[in-house]
């Protein structure tokens, strides 16, 4: 991998908000598939505190996007392990957001 770009500038944020990543349209035709995988709120320990839920409380969390819900953990590793598998090996380059649907509004 001899071609790095910062991903920042791709994305209009400030560089010192990611690091350099590969470059998708270089290294696809090596097998490397780079994609980004944007989570909106998951159901997570740290999102349970900042909600001011206990995370042993057994509550649906409310989310700010049109289903109205937060991710399961299990939704978002199971996008990322469709990421990894050979179904998505025509998908490189891509910025994937798994948000509940609220980047569409």
């Amino acid at each position: 991998m001899s071609h790095w770009r910062w991903s920042a500038r791709t994305q209009n944020l400030p560089e010192s908000t990611c690091g350099p990543v590969p470059t998708p349209a270089v290294d696809a035709d090596q097998g490397l598939r780079v994609n980004a995988l944007v989570t909106g709120n998951a159901d997570t320990p740290l999102y349970r505190r900042l909600s001011g839920v206990s995370v042993d409380a057994d509550h649906e969390l409310p989310a700010p996007n049109p289903t109205g819900r937060v991710a399961s953990p299990a939704e978002i590793a199971g996008f990322a392990a469709f990421l990894l598998s050979d179904e998505s090996a025509f998908i490189t380059g891509a910025a994937l957001a798994i948000d509940g649907g609220f980047t569409a509004q």
